[in-house]
């Protein structure tokens, strides 16, 4: 049984403009990502994960380690101050959620030990149905060829490609289709990814499905 969680999908071009407001839960997602990224890539120059965000965040004043760099804690939507904590060769990102409160069931977290799992459990093929009918143009393969820091690769049937986080209970898939950037949670409901909002995105994407794959395209997406 796949366990529940959410998935974040991101649409868009490096630079963006005019996006959909987005709600506290999609922006403390990817606050929580940002700095998943920059832990991620501060790792790769030390035997271990930072000792904590300063750390991370060392020589680079670019979007939320500016305020670590102001000697301010990153907060997340609901103006609470995100928790970082390394445990030996993991660590943890944690928002308290809208209530307010650490270690209640609506934290959102970021836990490096879940990512390789979840890697591996969400590789694979998914198509696009809307309404009941097939939507060819939404099906996406996920693999695990590494892209960047901590991304990996995804293709669509038409050619278009990108890269995808695993990030705990929700993924970031992000598209280069359309001229905003605009991002989109889906939930994972067993082995359906069901949009959060169907009007995001102007209603492009629809439920994904789990499919199957060629015996060739299987083996390479869980490889």
């Amino acid at each position: 049984m796949r366990r529940r969680g959410v998935v974040l999908l991101a649409l868009g071009t490096a630079a963006y403009a005019c996006p959909r407001a987005r709600d506290a839960e999609s922006e403390t997602l990817l606050r929580l990502s940002a700095l998943h990224e920059r832990v991620e890539e501060s790792a790769r120059s030390r035997p271990g994960p930072p000792a904590d965000l300063r750390e991370a965040c060392a020589g680079n004043t670019a979007g939320l380690c500016g305020e670590v760099a102001r000697g301010r804690q990153p907060a997340d939507a609901w103006a609470t101050a995100v928790a970082y904590a390394r445990q030996g060769s993991a660590y943890e990102l944690r928002s308290a959620g809208p209530d307010r409160r650490m270690r209640t069931a609506d934290d959102l977290v970021i836990a490096s030990s879940r990512v390789d799992a979840q890697r591996r459990e969400l590789a694979g093929c998914y198509a696009g149905r809307r309404g009941g009918a097939p939507a060819p143009a939404a099906e996406v393969r996920l693999d695990t060829t590494r892209v960047g820091v901590a991304g990996y690769r995804f293709s669509m049937p038409s050619g278009y490609f990108g890269k995808w986080f695993p990030l705990g209970d929700f993924v970031l898939l992000e598209f280069n289709l359309i001229e905003s950037y605009e991002p989109v949670l889906m939930r994972v409901e067993g082995d359906s990814l069901v949009p959060r909002d169907p009007r995001a995105a102007g209603g492009r994407i629809p439920t994904l499905n789990r499919a199957p794959c060629g015996a060739e395209t299987q083996a390479e997406a869980r490889r």
